[in-house]
């Protein structure tokens, strides 16, 4: 994303430290620069963003758990500026549309494939 958008302003969010601590290493490896933030979700998040982008877990465990996404979407609202937007992507099997409609005045599949789609979700 740094590439194709040099002057975008990234923010890199993760309960785990160590996967923030990979993400320092690959934006240092890079010579690119980045926020990161601890935080489960948006527990420790104060900013709105243009856009956010997510790959959410599905699995707790053995277990299918939609609730980390669930929070995503409906709380999306809050951490988007006025003509933000939201991307996840998702296995092809899951529709989360009624999960969209009650936040979303306009929400698609941006791309989609065997495996997985990337949902495309606007405020306005």
């Amino acid at each position: 994303m740094l590439y194709r958008s040099p002057k975008a302003k990234i923010t890199l969010i993760d309960n785990d430290i160590a996967a923030l601590n990979c993400s320092q290493y690959i934006l240092n490896k890079n010579s690119l620069k980045g926020t990161l933030i601890l935080s489960n979700v948006y527990s420790n998040v104060f900013q709105k963003f243009d856009l956010i982008i997510s790959n959410p877990p599905f699995h707790d465990n053995l277990y299918i758990n939609f609730s980390i996404i669930k929070e995503i979407i409906y709380n999306s609202k809050k951490y988007l500026t006025s003509q933000g937007e939201l991307r996840f992507v998702v296995n092809t099997c899951f529709n989360y549309n009624f999960l969209l409609s009650k936040t979303f005045k306009k929400y698609g599949i941006l791309k989609k494939t065997e495996k997985y789609k990337i949902y495309q979700d606007f405020l306005k």
